[in-house]
């Protein structure tokens, strides 16, 4: 949001629903006409380039949409990105640039989301002292977090050097860690302080509690993007 009186730059994500609903909803041409009325564009979670999906991306392409393509682990590896699967993270990007190349796929940027293991946590959640004891190694594991740093840092550069404008999402603690001088939820979490070519706060409202639409106006001004959301299941 570049300030008052211009209109901020809008990207629609798009979950992981399936082929099946994507070619739905993309084959509406009200939805085209919609995005570039808006001078929208779209971001789509990488899963695997699958030739469906190569198609409806180059669809994508011919009218011109702006795509990020975010990627992301496979769902039994927990989805998001953290210090957890840091090495994993390497072979799932050149995975998707070997395939982009070979489909002729364009992209506007690629996106990391880094956000904690959640299935690993809530699997723990039933063993309460196990998760206190997870969390507290984590907490003084201070290797462990900056051995994923560098594996992140040089991922972005590599990322760069292949041309492509860089996205990182990360949770709204961030910018609070990073005032306080303090990182002791990204080493309990597995959330990593890395930094791309322009970092989206994810604002999630039903994240916030009674807050609600308060962390907006609380961290919005400081962010350089910020995403906005009411995740899956939220009433």
């Amino acid at each position: 949001v570049q300030g008052p009186g211009t209109a901020p730059q809008l990207i629609f994500a798009c979950g992981d629903h399936g082929m099946g609903q994507m070619q739905s909803l993309l084959s509406d041409v009200g939805v085209i006409a919609s995005l570039k009325t808006l001078h929208a564009g779209l971001a789509v979670p990488i899963v695997d380039l699958t030739p469906e999906f190569a198609a409806l991306v180059r669809q994508l392409n011919g009218d011109r949409i702006p795509l990020i393509a975010s990627l992301t682990m496979p769902p039994d590896q927990g989805s998001y990105f953290n210090a957890e699967n840091a090495p994993q993270a390497a072979a799932r990007f050149a995975a998707f640039d070997t395939g982009s190349g070979r489909e002729g796929l364009r992209w506007s940027g690629v996106g990391l989301d880094i956000e904690p293991n959640f299935s690993q946590l809530e699997s723990l959640n039933s063993h309460r002292w196990r998760l206190l004891a997870t969390l507290l190694h984590r907490a003084v594991d201070f290797q462990r977090m900056r051995q994923a740093q560098r594996v992140y840092s040089a991922l972005i550069v590599r990322m760069r050097s292949r041309g492509y404008f860089v996205l990182t999402f990360q949770l709204p603690y961030l910018p609070v860690e990073r005032k306080a001088h303090s990182f002791l939820l990204d080493r309990m979490l597995g959330t990593v302080d890395v930094r791309g070519d322009q970092e989206v706060l994810m604002l999630y409202t039903s994240y916030a509690g009674p807050s609600g639409a308060a962390i907006l106006w609380k961290l919005g001004p400081d962010a350089q993007s910020i995403a906005l959301c009411g995740t899956d299941g939220d009433p």
